[in-house]
């Protein structure tokens, strides 16, 4: 079974919590043993799983299978590994490449992991979700887990605008310790992972971005800012602290992810592996009390980054805001006794029946419950959560502090890259300061003209939990000229400036919308196996613009996407791009926007997807077009007689398109298809793309989850081609449906499709 579903409607299901989800495992007994015989091995074996919980009830064959962990792997209790695509390649289970399925062996109350990534979530930061999980193999029941999302393509594709970018897995002895200016100093060193493994781009195995930012932390650390989101890393080391987890850079050198984001030249700082937190300690260090300004580490090396940061007053400064904050609004036993109690609750039975729970230290039910709460201790735990918490946030009242006046401008976020001429730009800027901020100033000039500045309003969203919502400065300019402004910010508190960016200025490019008249996507090709090559000899897939106006269009800041729940996935360089009238452009579609200019950060799919060219704005939508199931080296585009209609083409990049001349053609032979419909869940209305190899009678239909027919969409003949309809969530009596899951019926005299729905009212 092949599954790949709307991002949208993925995550959202995935980690879903108002029911314990169930994973069963079906796997061949000689493999499970030999893997129980053979624990370090990461040898994959096929295995089958049922997933269900209260969206998902699917079975999947063919599942990579193997062991996943450090000490777990000679613990009683393993964590586990399911990895959908490795035997059957591009697969993803709602959107989901590989699931981590965590015993939790360390911890008695099951909890501790899962409250550290559900409380990232909670604090706006990019990080795993995390949900409980009853594991079954073969039947048996083999305990209560947490399934944690794993951090690869498909995260950096939800979290990140470009996902193109070199990601590393930082292990021990993850320390960023300068070792040289050559890139190849920083390939793996310790073993053949350790300790900066590439997961993504390994063809191109560049650590280029990786040496920028350790040669800038040893030799340039006032230019920190230019290459490392470092509002992120404060955040992180900020969370430790509240949480006691002390697996981490700061202290043992470990555990956390570096994604370098292309789109800014940015390292983003992604958190990883939180087991050992809430007092969880096996070096008799109280995790409760310890300073979080000197902290503690495990050897007596350095750790250059933390020692950099705390050595600066004003990372200092914004670090002790992070921990005041959370400990004010989110970190307290006032928001989490009730949390708490509800979780054990609700995680108690299916606790008790795991016996595999008691085996490494002897875990009873009476830890399990107590461990919750306020009087606990047991060998390695050392406080019960409830304790922790409220000896943690009791401690850092004594010991928070600030050190000058000095503001800090620590995100900036512009509401527009390029925008369109007289439209408004929003700039939306979180800036803290220890005594206060005084103002926040936006400086733009034009084409180099005198510079003009506009003040900011204090605009904080009350009661939020996510401390860049509660230190925000907003303000509107409209662009009332043509060309290229340049930008920056200032904070001002008593005399003391502060700027962002640190040095130069930003850009932006405000653009004639005249000049987009009459572009449009004219053709693509999904699959190209041997119609034409890009510069670097590569059969990429491809889309073509064409330029059917009567004036140039210079394409700086437009945006091609895949994805219609994120319009900016990809955009054209400010880098002088210009299509004349009646030419055409070819976009490489390879997700390796490395490549050069013309080269995005996806890949078009030869089963169909939806495909759209966006306006500098990022949210008009200049041309689409949905597709249906593709075939090799048969492009897919407007028929030169009519530009309104969509055919199979015989591939012409750079040229006139040409229809296909036979109607024996392979692509005729193809089945109809439904396509993905999004928004999914959805609410108000939901696009519903399919696609007809040939003219007949077809119905569509929406049914519920008992098998009871709600409205026709569609019931009558259509020609060729592809569709999309909508539906507003009401039946054939115009009355509105309550939420839950629906199932679309696409039905011809040769097929019938379906896909699930998820309606929420």
């Amino acid at each position: 079974m092949l599954l790949n579903f709307d991002s949208t409607f993925s995550y959202e299901v995935h980690y879903d919590d108002s029911e314990l989800a169930v994973v069963e495992i079906t796997v061949d007994p000689d493999d499970l043993t030999w893997m129980y015989n053979h624990v370090e091995s990461d040898s994959l074996h096929p295995a089958s799983i049922h997933f269900s919980n209260a969206y998902i009830d699917e079975s999947v064959d063919l599942v990579g299978f193997r062991l996943r962990g450090n000490t777990s792997r000679n613990a009683d209790k393993k964590s586990f590994k399911l990895d959908f695509n490795h035997f059957v390649s591009g697969r993803e289970f709602y959107d989901v490449e590989k699931m981590n399925l965590n015993g939790e062996h360390n911890d008695p109350s099951i909890i501790r992991s899962k409250l550290s990534w559900d409380y990232y979530q909670s604090i706006g930061v990019v990080s795993s979700r995390a949900s409980h999980v009853k594991v079954y193999i073969n039947g048996d029941y083999y305990g209560l887990y947490i399934s944690i999302e794993h951090i690869d393509d498909t995260f950096l594709k939800r979290n990140y605008e470009n996902d193109s970018g070199n990601l590393w897995k930082c292990i021990w002895p993850a320390d960023l310790t300068y070792r040289g200016d050559d890139p190849e100093n920083y390939h793996p060193y310790h073993d053949d992972e350790r300790p900066y493994n590439l997961k993504t781009n390994k063809d191109e195995w560049n650590y280029s971005k990786l040496a920028r930012l350790i040669s800038i932390i040893h030799q340039s650390p006032d230019s920190l800012e230019m290459v490392l989101d470092v509002k992120e890393a404060l955040q992180y080391f900020a969370v430790n602290v509240l949480t006691g987890s002390w697996d981490d850079y700061r202290f043992l050198r470990n555990n956390y992810y570096l994604y370098h984001n292309p789109e800014e030249d940015l390292i983003h700082w992604i958190p990883y592996d939180y087991d050992n937190s809430f007092s969880i300690d096996w070096f008799d260090i109280d995790w409760a009390t310890i300073d979080p300004y000197s902290y503690a580490v495990i050897d007596s090396d350095g750790r250059p980054l933390t020692e950099y940061l705390f050595s600066q007053d004003r990372y200092k400064n914004l670090f002790t805001h992070f921990i005041e904050f959370y400990i004010n609004t989110s970190f307290n036993n006032a928001e989490w006794n009730d949390l708490l109690d509800t979780w054990r609750f609700a995680l108690m039975a299916a606790a008790d029946d795991d016996q595999w729970r008691t085996m490494d230290y002897g875990f009873t039910m009476w830890d399990f419950n107590a461990s919750y709460g306020y009087d606990y201790q047991n060998q390695h735990t050392k406080k019960g959560i409830k304790a922790f918490i409220a000896d943690r946030v009791s401690s850092l009242n004594d010991q928070l502090y600030y050190s000058g006046e000095e503001p800090f401008i620590y995100e900036v976020i512009p509401s527009h890259r390029s925008i369109i001429l007289n439209d408004t730009l929003t700039i939306s800027a979180s800036v803290f300061g220890p005594i206060g901020v005084d103002d926040v100033i936006f400086h733009y000039r034009v084409n180099s003209n005198d510079w003009i500045t506009t003040s900011l309003n204090y605009n904080p969203i009350e009661n939020t939990k996510i401390v860049e919502e509660n230190d925000r400065w907003d303000g509107m300019v409209t662009m009332d000229s043509e060309g290229e402004a340049e930008w920056y910010l200032t904070a001002i508190k008593n005399g003391d400036v502060e700027r962002f960016p640190t040095y130069g200025y930003k850009i932006l490019t405000i653009l004639n919308p005249n000049d987009a008249n009459g572009i449009l996507i004219n053709e693509l090709l999904a699959k190209n196996d041997d119609v034409i090559v890009d510069e670097y000899g590569e059969y990429d897939d491809w889309i073509e613009i064409v330029n059917f106006g009567e004036n140039p269009v210079e394409l700086d800041g437009y945006y091609l996407t895949d994805n219609s729940s994120n319009f900016t996935k990809w955009s054209f360089p400010i880098s002088n791009i210009v299509i004349e009238p009646n030419e055409y452009l070819i976009v490489w579609t390879d997700n390796d926007d490395e490549q050069g200019d013309l080269h995005t950060n996806f890949k078009l799919s030869a089963s169909g997807e939806f495909i759209a060219l966006v306006s500098p704005d990022g949210s008009t939508i200049i041309d689409s077009i949905t597709f249906g199931q593709q075939t090799a080296d048969i492009s897919f585009g407007r028929v030169e007689t009519d530009q309104d209609v969509w055919d199979f083409l015989t591939p012409t990049p750079g040229t006139i398109n040409q229809s296909l001349n036979t109607i024996e053609s392979s692509i005729l032979a193809l089945n109809p298809k439904l396509g993905l419909p999004y928004p999914n869940p959805f609410n108000p209305i939901v696009d519903i793309p399919f696609f007809i190899n040939k003219k007949e009678h077809i119905q569509l239909s929406i049914i519920n989850i008992l098998g009871e027919h709600i409205i026709d969409l569609v019931n009558e003949n259509k020609n060729i081609g592809t569709y999309n309809i909508q539906w507003n969530g009401s039946n054939n009596m115009n009355e509105i449906c309550p939420s839950g899951i629906y199932f679309i019926i696409l039905e011809t005299e040769s097929i019938v499709n379906s896909t699930k729905l998820v309606l929420l009212q």
